[in-house]
């Protein structure tokens, strides 16, 4: 039973030639099964397994078989889109799945349903910021280890991400109930200023409070012990007074 198969256009080997394969090759599935009536799109060992599943589900109605085949025939047949790179077809309007698949009722549902999930991951340990894979994770420093310590108990997470348009940002530590964003400003960010600005002003627009903490010296103790004070009293209380607001609406203290 063989466990791949091979496109004809490229020679690529793998379980399934999917769209998103052909897509690079600007022919759409359709198209490869008429220039190539016989060769096979998916691997026999594949296959098998997709029949045994298929053995299990209960059997569907004829209304949701309709619904099924109408959709396949959108996806690889009657959708129109730009046949590009596979970047530039997945991003924003030129993907033509773009803004058509959920309501906008569905989409609150859905993101409310994904920050529960992401909230309870972050507390059960299971989240992994994706910066690791690029290779731009690192593990809690010193100071940030003790600091966790004590916003910890305050409702604050380490770490959490902020998605936009073209990644991420990453908070240091963030309430998320208050929305509330404490960032760590050591020695390393001297040169960063400017990308720090654009990442408060980004965080200001979705509501966030964003204080930030510059340090020098000190030891990890008694940096955490100083920003502790300072949150618990002047940040949770909102007594804001005595601190000083940058024009990108972050909120600057140094301990």
């Amino acid at each position: 039973m063989k466990d791949y198969v091979t496109c004809e256009i490229c020679g690529w080997r793998g379980r399934q030639i999917t769209t998103g394969h052909l897509r690079e090759h600007s022919i759409r599935a359709n198209d490869y099964k008429i220039m190539y009536p016989n060769s096979d799109m998916t691997c026999e060992m594949t296959k098998a397994k997709m029949s045994e599943k298929a053995k299990l589900r209960p059997p569907q109605t004829e209304e949701k078989k309709k619904q099924i085949s109408e959709s396949m025939k959108k996806v690889y047949r009657e959708t129109d889109f730009t046949l590009r790179n596979r970047n530039e077809n997945q991003d924003g309007d030129n993907n033509h799945f773009y803004g058509k698949n959920h309501s906008e009722q569905s989409k609150r549902i859905i993101g409310k349903k994904s920050t529960e999930w992401l909230l309870q991951a972050y507390k059960d340990g299971k989240k992994i910021s994706p910066f690791k894979y690029l290779g731009k994770g690192k593990e809690m420093s010193s100071y940030e280890e003790e600091i966790h310590k004590l916003l910890s108990p305050l409702g604050f997470i380490y770490d959490y991400e902020i998605p936009f348009n073209k990644g991420s940002y990453l908070i240091d530590f963030a309430n998320t109930t208050r929305k509330i964003a404490i960032e760590l400003d050591s020695t390393l960010h001297l040169g960063y200023e400017e990308r720090d600005k654009r990442k408060d002003s980004y965080l200001k627009e979705k509501g966030w409070s964003v204080y930030r903490f510059k340090f020098s010296n000190g030891s990890p103790i008694q940096i955490a012990r100083r920003i502790f004070s300072i949150v618990e009293s002047e940040v949770l209380n909102g007594e804001e007074s005595n601190l000083h607001c940058s024009t990108e609406g972050a909120v600057i203290r140094e301990v």
